[in-house]
């Protein structure tokens, strides 16, 4: 199940299953479904994420910290042209918020 999120969750660190995926930059409500984080990250904030917000398993609002479901080989990578990696799931369509089985 979803945690609730704060109203305005930019500016939370964001981890994955396996450590820090970066930070929220803002959260597409509106025209988005299912709705959407936009997390920025990697060494050198080349990456940016679209997490589904049904990803987010934990809310810290103390530490400003979402654990989510996830981690960077969940999203299908995509280079723009300015260098930057953009890390979407696969399939945007509505119904997609459920985080992938974890196989071992």
């Amino acid at each position: 199940m979803a945690a609730s999120l704060p109203a305005d969750p930019v500016g939370f660190r964001v981890h994955g299953r396996y450590g820090l995926l970066g930070v929220v930059l803002a959260a597409e409500r509106e025209d988005e479904e299912p709705p959407l984080l936009v997390v920025r990250g990697g060494m050198s904030d080349a990456l940016t994420f679209y997490v589904p917000e049904g990803w987010v398993r934990s809310v810290s609002k103390e530490t400003r910290v979402l654990l989510v479901d996830a981690d960077i080989g969940d999203f299908v990578p995509s280079l723009q042209r300015d260098g930057t990696v953009e890390l979407r799931t696969e399939g945007s369509s509505p119904g997609t918020d459920v985080p992938p089985a974890i196989t071992a």
